[in-house]
């Protein structure tokens, strides 16, 4: 569709996604001493925290996340695919992309990106790319990329064809 592209990273992603079940939890000893130099000193594990969000570690923590950002996601218009889950599609704004966890990947034109940037910023705290035209190159989840009017190609991590290279006594 020659679409412009995007890429987000949500920052602190779990705790985003609202804790389900009764749990609590010890804070850090950091906390006691960041107590004790604002004037209130407690005794070192004299506290425990209820959690409201979801904590890293936990084992519904990934799930709650995920369920959270469909969530979010279809409150924007997004369809979910049935068949694949990560990919969404926002037909009367033609935007199509993927979720990674806390990491985003979408195309559309560059107008429906900005607008889907700001909803997003309003319900997850994220950094973004910012638009990505035609000419550009980025790196997302490990792989540049590089955009052209035809498409988007993949480049290959150069460590891994040295190393076959290597390995075939090619060098």
């Amino acid at each position: 569709h020659g679409w412009d592209v995007m890429f987000a990273d949500a920052t602190s992603a779990y705790f985003h996604a609202a804790e389900t079940e009764t749990v609590y939890a010890r804070p850090p000893d950091e906390f006691y001493d960041w107590c004790s130099l604002r004037g209130v000193p407690l005794p070192a594990g004299s506290l425990l925290w209820k959690l409201n969000k979801q904590l890293y570690g936990r084992r519904k923590a990934g799930q709650a996340w995920t369920n959270f950002v469909a969530e979010v996601i279809g409150h924007l218009g997004l369809q979910r695919c049935i068949a694949a889950p990560w990919f969404h599609y926002h037909a009367p704004r033609k935007i199509a992309g993927e979720t990674q966890m806390d990491d985003f990947h979408f195309g559309a034109e560059g107008r429906e990106l900005t607008w889907l940037d700001e909803q997003l910023r309003k319900h997850i705290a994220i950094k973004t790319s910012g638009v990505i035209g035609i000419g550009m190159r980025y790196c997302h989840l490990k792989r540049t990329r590089v955009r052209f009017a035809s498409g988007t190609l993949l480049l290959p991590d150069e460590r891994y064809t040295q190393d076959i290279l290597v390995s075939l006594g090619l060098t």
